[in-house]
């Protein structure tokens, strides 16, 4: 739920190009889930992200949409 107010609809971060989102935690009430879609439709030009969450393969296949990514941490 607290991805919708991070990124609300229309809000995107072009320019964002690190995110490190490692601190957060799956057990935290919230961030259940890694929404990967959210993140590759408000920031196109991620090239690092980072976290400590994990991830299925489903959860990182949104990832592939984006060309700038070099980096998962």
């Amino acid at each position: 739920a607290a991805w919708q107010y991070m990124w609300p609809p229309g809000r995107t971060l072009p320019q964002l190009q690190y995110l490190d989102i490692s601190g957060v935690h799956e057990a935290d009430d919230s961030f259940t889930l890694l929404d990967t879609s959210t993140i590759v439709e408000r920031c196109p030009g991620l090239q690092i992200l980072k976290t400590s969450m994990p991830c299925s393969t489903a959860q990182l296949a949104p990832l592939q949409r984006l060309t700038s990514l070099q980096h998962l941490k």
